[in-house]
């Protein structure tokens, strides 16, 4: 599909990994770096355990059952910057949701629900940006919409590694194009 206005071509394309592999792997090594994080804090003289959240603990728990695997973890975390500069060396930019889902009401990601059901409502909130953290690519969120309720909805913009000024010259357009914060049509 030709996109006339800005002069791009827009095509869907597959996220370029696996994504249930993926998400495992940076959910451990995110618990491994809240184990550290824990370990480091008990140093502290004075430290209360207690005060940690119970999401923390249970990341941290996560990360702790995953320490033996970490090499593995590591080492596919880390190409996925390689995959990713693969995909992206046939595209210019990536498009998609900013988020998986419209902003919750209060409380749906409080730290004192029970772990897997907050981990599952994060995964399915924040599933997009995980992918630009591990790649170290560029990305740039747009909020350009509104749902019915008023809430807004963002579009985000990804790049390859080092395309900064190609990000942000198509997102000056979008927003010049579009505006902010428009209500979503029909």
């Amino acid at each position: 599909e030709r996109d006339q206005d800005l002069g791009h071509v827009v095509e869907p394309v597959a996220v370029p990994l696996d994504v249930q592999r993926f998400f495992d792997d940076f959910l451990a090594y995110w618990g491994f770096l809240a184990a550290l994080l824990m370990g480091a804090s008990y140093a502290q003289p004075g430290w209360d355990p207690d005060l940690h959240d119970p999401w923390t603990k249970a990341l941290a728990a996560v990360g702790r059952r995953a320490l033996p695997r970490m090499p593995g973890i590591v080492a596919r975390l880390r190409a996925t910057r390689r995959e990713y500069a693969a995909f992206m060396s046939r595209y210019h930019l990536v498009l998609s949701p900013t988020l998986g889902t419209p902003p919750p009401p209060m409380g749906h990601l409080h730290v004192e629900l029970e772990h897997d059901e907050l981990l599952a409502r994060t995964v399915e909130f924040d599933c997009f940006a995980p992918l630009w953290n591990t790649s170290g690519a560029p990305a740039v969120t747009l909020p350009l919409s509104l749902n019915g309720e008023g809430l807004p909805v963002g579009v985000q913009l990804g790049a390859a590694v080092g395309e900064e000024r190609l990000l942000l010259e198509a997102a000056f357009a979008l927003e010049e194009a579009v505006g902010f914060n428009q209500p979503l049509p029909g």
